[in-house]
C-alpha cells in the first residue's frame, strides 16, 4: 500500500510545517514495514495548483494492517500537525496539504466530517492493484475525477 501525502510549497509557514511533517511521518517510519520516502516533484493532475511539491511517500506492507487503519494514522499526524500550526479550513482557501491513498483524493485542512466519510469509503473499498499501464491510467484518471467532484 502507498499513500502520498503532498504539500503544497506556496503555503503560509510552509517550512515550518514541512519540517514537522518530517519528523511525524519518520517517527511512523519506525514501525515494522513502514518506508518513508520524500521527494520534490510536480504534482499529479487534480491534485494541488502549482508547479513543484514537496511529496511523502508512505509505504506499507499491506498484509500487516488495512488501508483504512494506515490511512488513519497517517491522518491523524497530519491534523497534529495543522492544530499545532492553528491551521484550519478556511472559506475559499486552497489546500495546503493534498493526501492520495488508493485513487482517492482528501485536501487538508478539512472537516472531521469529511475526513470520516473519506476513511469510511477506504475502509468499504477493495483494494484495485494496477498491474498494467492501462490500469494504472485508469486509476488516474479515476483520482482525478474523484477529485473534481468533491471540490465543487
Amino acid at each position: 500500500m502507498q499513500i502520498q501525502v503532498l504539500l503544497d510549497p506556496q503555503a503560509p509557514s510552509y517550512g515550518t510545517i514541512q519540517t514537522d511533517l518530517l519528523n511525524e511521518l519518520n517517527a511512523l517510519g519506525t514501525e515494522k514495514g513502514v518506508k518513508i520516502t520524500t521527494l520534490k516533484e510536480i504534482p499529479p493532475v487534480g491534485t494541488l495548483s502549482v508547479t513543484e511539491v514537496f511529496k511523502f511517500i508512505i509505504d506499507h506492507k499491506e498484509e500487516i494492517v488495512t488501508v483504512a487503519a494506515m490511512a488513519t494514522a497517517v491522518l491523524e499526524l497530519i491534523n497534529a500537525v495543522l492544530q499545532r500550526h492553528k491551521l484550519e479550513k478556511e472559506k475559499d482557501q486552497k489546500p495546503l496539504i493534498m493526501i492520495i491513498i488508493e485513487n482517492r483524493c482528501l485536501p487538508l485542512p478539512t472537516s472531521a466530517e469529511r475526513q470520516r466519510k473519506f476513511l469510511a469509503q477506504l475502509a468499504k473499498k477493495v483494494t484495485f492493484h494496477a498491474t498494467t499501464d492501462k490500469d494504472k491510467a485508469a486509476k488516474a484518471r479515476s483520482a482525478v475525477r474523484f477529485f473534481k467532484n468533491k471540490t465543487r
